[in-house]
């Protein structure tokens, strides 16, 4: 990364608190947090480390039907993401306009073990660089997210006590089998006790297909 785009993202740190998307993912696409973390580091050295967490399952779900993002992946050349030589073949001709189109489609078993190296990486980054700080939140514990948020960033009582009473009727409305959309839940679909059961399923599925290859 050059010195360029280092000040283009964090020339003005004085008036910036927080980072909420650095990625470009479209067209071949770039993820500096992934592909630039060192430089990254060097740069701001004490920064604080968000990961947003859902089930494995519901995030593969989204990638494929948020505007195609699982076939634009396939474009892109991500560390840590394992690519057979005809996808990578693929990736490199479109990067270089020697051809147009879509990459060669990404499996569950490719997209699961890519999110999963990624957040050992993070994890272990963060142990090996001490003056981070890494905090995880569960997407679907909105209580809890909710709280811990209000606690980080002091956000006003107002907001966070209309979010505390979604989440009762969001628990209320749980029981009888529909959702309210909170925190990217839009993948989430049936009650608790079906999601738990789907997203058991969905592991197993992944954890054997993962074993196999």
């Amino acid at each position: 990364m050059s010195n360029s785009t280092l000040d283009y993202y964090f020339g003005n740190r004085s008036k910036v608190h927080a980072f909420t998307q650095l990625d470009y993912n479209f067209n071949t696409g770039i993820y500096p947090q992934i592909s630039f973390l060192d430089e990254l580091h060097e740069v701001i050295p004490n920064s604080t480390l968000v990961f947003n967490f859902r089930p494995l399952a519901d995030w593969i779900h989204s990638t494929t039907n948020w505007h195609g993002m699982r076939s634009r992946f396939s474009k892109f050349l991500m560390p840590g993401l394992v690519m057979t030589p005809k996808q990578v073949q693929r990736a490199k001709d479109i990067r270089d306009d020697v051809v147009k189109g879509a990459g060669v489609k990404l499996t569950d078993v490719q997209l699961a073990k890519w999110w999963c190296g990624h957040v050992l990486h993070i994890r272990e980054y963060v142990q090996e660089y001490p003056s981070h700080a890494l905090i995880e939140l569960d997407l679907y514990d909105s209580n809890g997210t909710t709280s811990l948020l209000y606690d980080l960033f002091q956000a006003d009582t107002v907001a966070y006590n209309y979010t505390q009473q979604q989440n009762q009727d969001q628990q209320q409305d749980d029981s009888s089998g529909s959702s309210v959309s909170c925190w990217g839940q839009s993948n989430k679909k049936g009650t608790q006790k079906q999601n738990k059961e789907k997203e058991k399923k969905e592991k197993k599925k992944i954890r054997e297909a993962v074993e196999l290859s």
